[in-house]
C-alpha cells in the first residue's frame, strides 16, 4: 500500500531582521560602532590594502616578523585618514592577530625546545603535547588570516574573533 504524505515548509521572507528594544530611560546608552564599521564605499585601493594587511602574516614564514610591519605600516598610513578608517580597521585587527601568531610560535617553539631537553622527565614529556597544539593553532590563524584576506580584497567587513573587539576603541 503506497501511502503519500505532504510535507509544507514555509520559509521565511529573508533576511529575517529583528529589532533590538531601546535601553530604559536614564539607562545606560548602547556602544558606539566603531569609526570604521561605517557604510562607507569602499574603493578598490581600499580593498587591496586590507587584503594586503591580512594576507601579510604569509611573509612572517619567511621573514619572522615583517608581515606584522606591512599590517602595522598601513595602519599607520591609514588610522588618520577621514576615507581610510575602514582599511585602518583592517590592518589594526590584522596586526593583533599576527601578534597572537607569534605568541603561539613563541610558545610552540619554546615548549619544543623544553621537551627536547627535558624529554626524560616527566616534565619534559608535557611539553610536546603543548608544543603540538600550539602548533595546531598557529597553522588555523593562518589559514583563519587567508580568508580574513580574502574578505578584505572582496570589500566585504571582516572581525576576527577576539581582535576584533579589542581593536575596536583604538
Amino acid at each position: 500500500m503506497d501511502r503519500q504524505e505532504n510535507y509544507s515548509v514555509e520559509t521565511p521572507a529573508w533576511p529575517v531582521v529583528t529589532q533590538t528594544p531601546l535601553p530604559p530611560a536614564g539607562g545606560p546608552a548602547p556602544a558606539p560602532a566603531p569609526t570604521w564599521l561605517s557604510t562607507q564605499v569602499i574603493d578598490g585601493d581600499d580593498r587591496l590594502m586590507a587584503g594586503l594587511a591580512h594576507a601579510s602574516i604569509w611573509l612572517n614564514l619567511v621573514t619572522g616578523f615583517l608581515g606584522l610591519a606591512v599590517a602595522g605600516g598601513i595602519w599607520l598610513v591609514y588610522r588618520n585618514r577621514n576615507d581610510g578608517q575602514w582599511v585602518a580597521g583592517q590592518a589594526l585587527q590584522a596586526t593583533f592577530w599576527q601578534l597572537g601568531v607569534l605568541a603561539a610560535m613563541l610558545v610552540g617553539g619554546a615548549s619544543m625546545w623544553l621537551g627536547a631537553h627535558l624529554w626524560w622527565t616527566i616534565i619534559g614529556l608535557l611539553f610536546f603535547p603543548l608544543a603540538c597544539v600550539a602548533g595546531f593553532a598557529m597553522i588555523g590563524m593562518f589559514l583563519y588570516s587567508l580568508y580574513a584576506a580574502l574578505q578584505g580584497f572582496s570589500g566585504r567587513d571582516f572581525r576576527y574573533p577576539i581582535v576584533g573587539v579589542a581593536a575596536d576603541p583604538l
